[in-house]
């Protein structure tokens, strides 16, 4: 999932174009947008297009700027929050990506799956023009809703905090 949260002016969007698959090219047309290049944070890894299916859920782990960030704060306290997110139903499926672009923020990683640059970033924000992108590798959210109805609380937090864009420009003091 990419998630683009503009801030300032608002662009209008009128249409959309191309292939919504991995590495299709979707061109958004409207006003206020400019031109840009590829906004991806993440580098995908070609050998394994399809991603990663597993019948044993995966994890995530977040990591320290992901225990510190509002984006993935689920209770009061970056302890509490870490823990939450520890105990989450897993996922059976998570994106082929080699690793973060430079200049990103690695909020969570897969808590046991490496490659040769480290674990695998799963959620990664990355500024971009006038805002933010949010990149989450995995399918397993929806898993939780109406199921697990804790675990679903803490979703739908998650949710509610990638819909406010101010999430990413706030400060934590």
């Amino acid at each position: 999932m990419l998630v683009c949260v503009p801030a300032g002016a608002q662009p209008v969007v009128s249409g959309t174009t191309g292939t919504w698959t991995h590495k299709g090219t979707v061109t958004v047309t409207g006003s206020s947008f400019g031109s840009k290049p590829a906004a991806a944070p993440i580098v995908w890894d070609d050998a394994q297009p399809r991603g990663w299916g597993t019948s044993s859920p995966g994890k995530f782990v977040l990591t320290e700027v992901g225990t510190r960030s509002l984006l993935t704060k689920l209770e009061d306290t970056d302890e509490a929050s870490a823990n939450i997110w520890q105990n989450l139903p897993g996922f059976q499926w998570y994106a082929p990506v080699l690793r973060a672009k430079a200049g990103t923020e690695i909020l969570a990683t897969h808590r046991t799956e490496t490659n040769g640059f480290g674990r695998v970033p799963l959620i990664v924000t990355k500024t971009y023009g006038a805002g933010k992108i949010l990149f989450m590798g995995t399918d397993g959210a929806w898993r939780t809703y109406g199921v697990f109805d804790v675990h679903a609380y803490f979703i739908r937090s998650f949710t509610v905090n990638i819909s406010h864009g101010d999430v990413f420009t706030r400060n934590v003091g």
